[in-house]
C-alpha cells in the first residue's frame, strides 16, 4: 500500500469506551516503554498506574482506571518493562521499574502541566514499584501513593 493510502488510527478506546492516547517513554537504560493516557477531563489531577507481575496495564488496571475516572482523575496506565507492549526481558520486581516511574512522571508533567497533581498507584508488583519509588527524589507534584498488594 502506498504511503498516501495508509490509514492511521489516532483515537483508541479502553474500558467503557474511554478514549486514550498511546504514549511512550525511554527508560534510564534505553528501553521503549508503552503506556495509555486517558484524558478524562481538563483537570491537572493524574494517576500513574502500574500493573502486577506477568500482567499488563490493559488487563490488570481496568478497575483502577474506572475508579480514577469516577474520581475525576486523568490516568496514565503503563506496561512495566518486560510486560505487555514495553521492551525488556528482565523483570526486577520494582527495583528498576521504580526508576522508570520518574520518566512517567516527566510525561505527566509534560501532558498535564508542571503544576499537575500526581498519584502513583500499583497492584501487586506494581504496588512494590510505587512504594520503592518513594526512596527517590520525587517532584513535589507527587501527592500520594496507592499500593494494593
Amino acid at each position: 500500500m502506498e504511503d498516501s493510502q495508509e490509514i492511521k488510527l489516532t483515537k483508541y478506546y479502553g474500558p467503557n469506551n474511554i478514549k486514550y492516547e498511546e504514549v511512550y517513554v525511554t527508560s534510564f537504560d534505553n528501553l521503549k516503554l508503552y503506556g495509555r493516557l486517558y484524558r478524562i477531563n481538563d483537570s491537572k489531577n493524574v494517576q500513574i498506574q502500574c500493573h502486577g507481575y506477568k500482567g499488563s496495564g490493559r488487563r490488570d488496571m481496568c478497575r483502577f482506571l474506572l475508579n480514577a475516572k469516577d474520581n475525576g482523575m486523568n490516568v496514565i496506565v503503563v506496561d512495566q518493562r518486560g510486560h505487555g507492549r514495553s521492551d525488556g526481558n528482565i523483570v526486577t520486581y520494582g527495583v528498576n521499574e521504580r526508576k522508570d516511574l520518574l520518566k512517567w512522571i516527566e510525561l505527566a508533567k509534560e501532558k498535564f502541566g508542571e503544576d499537575c497533581n500526581i498519584v502513583l498507584a500499583g497492584l501487586s508488583m506494581g504496588a512494590a514499584t510505587v512504594l520503592m519509588a518513594l526512596d527517590q527524589e520525587l517532584p513535589d507534584n507527587v501527592k500520594g501513593v496507592i499500593a494494593d498488594c
